[in-house]
């Protein structure tokens, strides 16, 4: 909102506005810039934890955020990863995971900082390691929250490395130079942004099978009338992956099977 202080000059007239003018209400569109993206993106956020694709029928957020506003795939992906970082989200069962970025989001909200300060932020945050304590994470936050007030992304990113290094002093285990000694492994990952995912090393022979029966399932929808699949090669590959394991023989004693809730008639339900 334009402090009292500031004179109201028509659009039209711009040109008869003093240079003090000028500079100041261009900083007032710039919060309100800001505090208007906050509030799309708490939106964004509840439309996520009631199901995208029974919402809008788009199959993620990202896909959502680029056929509705007409941006590319790049923006559509850092806005995603913003509204996913900022706010709690709901996971399988019912369970709210809070946000990774609290701190981010109380100063994004106050228009404080934008976009590329916030990615900045969220590019440390997901690298440090779960292992390190939450008020330590919450007191390196809070630090480049800090920071963001006053500084751009390229510095909080300096700062952010500095942070790193502090956390994390012996940074990632190095890598095995012999896949061939690899066992495989599969493990389900719960991030802190609440997303759920896997991570796995397989054997060449397991890689390929799996992938051969994948490839077909993940080729782009054809366009209809002129809008192309707007999913990346990722999101083709996962909305695959879950019609693949679809696609499985239904195991009738299986507990998650038994404990399947009834399909609600309401495609978007408003959560209480």
């Amino acid at each position: 909102m334009a402090s009292e202080n500031s004179p109201q000059v028509a659009r039209s007239e711009w040109w008869r506005g003093d240079t003090a003018t000028l500079h100041a209400r261009k900083q007032e569109i710039e919060v309100l810039k800001r505090q208007l993206d906050a509030e799309q993106n708490a939106i964004l956020a509840e439309i996520n934890n009631r199901g995208v694709r029974g919402c809008s029928g788009h199959s993620t957020l990202a896909a959502l955020i680029f056929e509705d506003f007409r941006v590319t795939d790049k923006e559509a992906g850092l806005r995603a990863d913003r509204v996913l970082a900022l706010h709690p989200a709901v996971v399988v069962g019912g369970e709210i995971v809070p946000p990774l970025a609290p701190l981010t989001a109380e100063a994004a909200s106050e228009g404080a900082i934008g976009g590329g300060q916030i990615d900045a932020i969220i590019r440390t945050l997901t690298r440090i390691p779960s292992t390190v304590p939450e008020e330590d994470m919450r007191a390196g936050e809070k630090i480049l929250v800090d920071l963001a007030r006053h500084a751009g992304p390229r510095q909080i990113a300096r700062a952010g490395r500095r942070l790193l290094d502090k956390l994390d002093p012996d940074g990632k285990e190095p890598r095995n130079e012999d896949p061939k000694d690899v066992r495989p492994e599969l493990r389900f990952v719960k991030h802190r942004d609440g997303t759920l995912g896997l991570k796995a090393t397989l054997d060449l022979e397991t890689y390929a099978r799996l992938k051969s029966d994948l490839d077909p399932m993940a080729k782009p929808h054809k366009a209809i009338d002129g809008v192309r699949d707007s999913r990346t090669q990722d999101e083709r590959y996962g909305d695959a992956f879950t019609d693949y394991d679809d696609s499985r023989p239904p195991a009738e004693t299986s507990p998650a099977k038994q404990a399947k809730p009834p399909t609600s008639s309401s495609p978007c339900p408003t959560r209480t």
